[in-house]
């Protein structure tokens, strides 16, 4: 429902998800799409025309040329913080400053989702730690979590493809992250971190930032 409210509000030109697996969140899209997944299982029909590539995402950046900027992207790959960093320098290294990027998994409900390796059940992964990360290291973005059920989403919007502060303390923050950094002992610490705004919010705060990226 969250995703089918970010393409209603912001009605994107193109579509990137990273880990597309059955489809259902790509089936949503209805402009031009592509899919990033080392093993899709595709088990429901793409209402609109998708690319679909069965790699990682490391992968398809260092190989794949994109023929436009990505308008709208959704990151929902291998849930481990560094693979989500890269992704989205990657996305922003292709993007417009109007573009918007979705990041699932970023606010738990349950500790017990958040083990680096999967579990059985609800698995997020430690994303979560990707939200205060860019707050620190990017504050010219606008980073913004919406308390979706279980798993919540992070919307990030004012994207800088020339910005290269991310790439250039790349491997600093790697090592802060194996020394712990932006870990959390509680999902009500991951909650209070985050600071999500209600659900109810989403739809109103796109709209509003799709008018100033048209004008």
């Amino acid at each position: 429902e969250a995703l089918r409210t970010i393409h209603a509000s912001i009605a994107p030109t193109s579509d990137l998800e990273i880990g597309v697996r059955w489809g259902h969140s790509m089936a949503l899209s209805r402009v031009p799409s592509i899919g990033v997944d080392p093993a899709p299982a595709i088990e429901v029909p793409f209402a609109a025309p998708v690319r679909l590539y069965e790699m990682t995402s490391d992968r398809f950046f260092a190989e794949e040329v994109l023929d436009q900027p990505i308008d709208f992207a959704f990151i929902d790959g291998l849930h481990q913080v560094e693979f989500v960093l890269r992704d989205f320098m990657n996305i922003e290294a292709h993007s417009h400053p109007g573009t918007v990027v979705a990041l699932d998994d970023v606010l738990p409900e349950n500790i017990a989702f958040t083990p680096r390796e999967q579990v059985p059940g609800a698995w997020t992964g430690d994303v979560y730690r990707i939200i205060p990360l860019l707050r620190q290291y990017r504050p010219d973005l606008d980073v913004r979590v919406y308390d979706v059920a279980q798993k919540g989403i992070g919307v990030i919007t004012r994207l800088d493809p020339a910005s290269r502060v991310l790439g250039e303390s790349y491997d600093r923050i790697v090592a802060e992250l194996d020394r712990g950094a932006y870990l959390a002992p509680t999902a009500a610490a991951i909650r209070a971190t985050a600071a999500p705004r209600p659900t109810a919010r989403l739809a109103p705060d796109l709209v509003k930032f799709t008018r100033r990226r048209r004008r």
